[in-house]
């Protein structure tokens, strides 16, 4: 076999040579299908996300921005040269490690998105090089926008930034109200209005930003806008996109108060329902019109304070334009790719004259595959070394997670996904930081990758999407949960259970705007009040609240730490304990191997209790208009048949990921009323023994769910 001797030819800035030409978007359709086939199903769920829910609106448009970026910086991008840097396959490779271990034992959407970009850039940094690179990295990483972030950690970020804008629009709103009859008080971040209605009559509103559990809305889209305006600009220095990149966070704050500010005018002075519904949301797109002025502002005022010399400003970027030497062929087999290879990268094809006198399309497929019959073989090859490489990648994958879990488990009882994203980590530091070396003592090609390496790539992607769709389906893995209704609506929960009575004409509704921020409409909110023996009869009271959720493993109900501290309360501390809660209407079915509980009436069948011990959240907080009284509300999850204390426990471990369907119930009890934090605590015990049956009668019973006798199925 004859290979060519010439040097590829550089492409030159004058010429202004494309990016990929026909032959090289093939290349890349088939390479983007690959690893689209491999990420499919998270894909598919971030479009979900981005549909319904306007926190995340903004993540189609991330990709987009990073298509913009690579078409602005093209005539930079293809003056440096292409190289292969094997290094990026290892990264390509920790990023279709991680996003399986994202899935299992992770069950975790952001490590999995996560993991998703960094295959991203692993991938881009083997077939660009670093060179390219030096432009490359700012599309590849700006992917991060559109993962979404964990809802725990999400949440804390967003609430304490919520709070600080509650105050400050609250403080806005009382300096306002010398000209205009508006007045405003801020508790915790809820927001209380106060001006004088059509009746003459002073009102009071509470706007719907301040809800306990509503965060700060579109936070990361400005962080995304800030960071794309930054970058998009191709003048600026480093420093002057840093400072931009740095002043999101502030902007993102003050236009939520300015929001915040425009919803209370509108509802005392125009009219109320432009602070609810579609109008309130539309109001909160409007405000990216403000933040990219606001960052535009910024970018012009930067540009004016430092003024450089035209031609030396043209000369330092042409110094980085300027093409680095001839690289070799990667392999002596890519020397005879010359014509893929110069096709890839925009240049003309070689052999490509005189073939269009042709006559018919079958003549010249053949002519092309017997001209490049060289290039499929070397195709083909790499192909099957890119599966091999993938094989045993899993291998020492496998080997090293197995061996770095087994180190951090010695830390402590650590999160699953704790554990994934150290021992992640820490393999793909060892691996990029031994890869350099590596790749010059075994003297791995490093000139333009041709079509073997193009055939690697395709390979690895190829064996990665069948091998790991392929463990999905036989393992009878769920990556999407199904919705599963609940037996019976929770307001069907008695008025008299036990010695509770509930004395209400009706249950306790929120409004549209906080059932929008609680994720679900399926909830009951009552007062019982203690109606047995003894001299506090009459005067007790218990509240419970219910929520339900189903169709998301990942999504919590929001808890009383943040929804109470949310609403001006102090926290005091939080523990764990159990609440028993044996007694008369419980019984253990030898039968089934079950607990039951039973109710007088006979035509109610036993309902089944996962356990006689039920994991308790104990938080304790203060009022602060009550200084020194400590009350406590008691919490704990009802989660694909199992009961667990904390949304950290519902997220690890309630959810099998072979199960089809998931739910998960939010009981909350809080006792009003009594002597004691002790005498309050046994209230709250024997109220959920009381009541526990009724409440696991109405959410879906989960034996029968695994035995397939729920939900119904509709009749064929």
């Amino acid at each position: 076999m004859t290979t060519a001797s010439t040097s590829l030819r550089q492409p030159s800035q004058s010429e202004n040579p494309p990016l990929l030409s026909l032959e090289g978007w093939i290349w890349a359709v088939v390479i983007g299908a690959l690893f689209c086939f491999i990420y499919f199903s998270f894909l598919t769920r971030m479009g979900r996300v981005a549909i319904e829910q306007t926190d995340w609106s903004h993540i189609p448009l991330i990709p987009v921005f990073s298509i913009i970026f690579i078409v602005l910086r093209k005539k930079e991008i293809v003056a440096y040269p292409a190289r292969v840097f094997w290094p990026g396959l290892l990264l390509l490779l920790a990023g279709i490690f991680g996003f399986a271990l994202g899935i299992y034992p992770g069950r975790n959407d952001m490590i999995q998105g996560y993991s998703m970009v960094l295959a991203v850039f692993g991938l881009t940094l083997f077939l660009a090089g670093p060179s390219r690179m030096k432009i490359l990295w700012f599309p590849a990483l700006y992917l991060v926008f559109a993962v979404v972030i964990s809802q725990r950690y999400w949440e804390q970020i967003a609430f304490e930034m919520q709070v600080l804008a509650a105050v400050i629009s609250a403080g806005i709103i009382q300096v306002m109200g010398a000209f205009i009859d508006l007045d405003a008080t801020v508790t915790g971040s809820q927001i209380d209005l106060f001006f004088t209605g059509s009746g003459g009559e002073l009102e009071r509103h509470a706007l719907n930003v301040e809800e306990a559990c509503s965060g700060l809305r579109m936070l990361m889209t400005f962080l995304a806008l800030g960071v794309a305006i930054a970058f998009l600009a191709t003048h600026r220095r480093w420093w002057q996109r840093l400072i931009i990149a740095a002043s999101t966070i502030p902007v993102a704050l003050f236009v939520n108060i300015l929001r915040v500010v425009v919803i209370a005018v509108l509802y005392a002075k125009v009219d109320p329902s432009l602070a609810r519904g579609d109008a309130h949301i539309f109001i909160g797109m409007l405000m990216l019109i403000p933040a990219a002025l606001i960052f535009l502002l910024i970018g012009w005022v930067l540009d004016k304070m430092f003024i450089y010399d035209p031609a030396e400003e043209r000369a330092r970027l042409r110094r980085r334009r300027e093409p680095a030497k001839p690289l070799q062929p990667a392999s002596p087999a890519g020397m005879s790719f010359a014509g893929l290879q110069a096709a890839f990268y925009g240049e003309p094809y070689p052999g490509s004259e005189g073939r269009n006198d042709m006559a018919g399309v079958w003549p010249k497929v053949r002519a092309f595959y017997r001209d490049n019959q060289n290039i499929f073989k070397a195709a083909l090859n790499g192909v099957g070394i890119g599966v091999v490489v993938l094989l045993l990648g899993a291998a020492a994958a496998l080997g090293a997670y197995l061996l770095v879990a087994e180190m951090l488990a010695s830390m402590g009882q650590t999160a699953d996904a704790i554990r994934i994203a150290a021992g992640l980590a820490l393999l793909g530091g060892v691996c990029f930081a031994a890869s350099v070396p590596l790749q010059r003592v075994l003297k791995l090609p490093s000139g333009r990758p041709g079509a073997r390496e193009l055939g690697i790539i395709c390979g690895v992607l190829l064996a990665a999407g069948v091998g790991l769709n392929g463990a999905v389906q036989a393992m009878q893995l769920a990556l999407e949960k199904k919705p599963i209704q609940i037996r019976r609506p929770l307001d069907s929960i008695p008025r008299q259970v036990g010695p509770w009575a509930w004395e209400a004409e009706s249950d306790k509704r929120l409004s549209a705007e906080i059932e929008d921020a609680l994720g679900t409409n399926e909830y009951v909110i009552r007062d019982y009040v203690y109606r047995g023996e003894g001299d506090r009869a009459g005067e007790g009271m218990m509240r419970m609240h219910v929520t339900y959720y189903t169709g998301s493993a990942g999504v919590v109900p929001h808890v009383p730490e943040r929804c109470f501290a949310a609403g001006g309360l102090r926290p005091v501390g939080r523990g764990r304990t159990d609440f028993t809660i044996e007694g008369d209407q419980y019984r253990h079915n030898e039968e089934a191997g079950v607990w039951q509980a039973v109710f007088p009436d006979k035509d109610r069948d036993p309902v089944t209790i996962p356990s006689m011990q039920v994991p308790v959240t104990d938080f304790r907080f203060e009022d602060p208009e009550q200084p020194g009284r400590i009350h406590n509300v008691y919490y704990f999850f009802a989660a694909n048949g199992r009961y667990y204390p904390t949304p950290d426990h519902v997220r690890a471990e309630a959810f099998n990921p072979r199960d089809q369907y998931s739910y998960h119930a939010k009981i909350e009890l809080m006792p009003i009323g009594f002597r004691s934090e002790a005498e309050g605590r046994e209230a709250a015990e024997s109220f959920l023994r009381d009541v526990l049956p009724h409440v696991m009668a109405a959410l879906p019973d989960w034996e029968a769910v695994k035995r397939g006798e729920w939900p119904p199925q509709p009749d064929e």
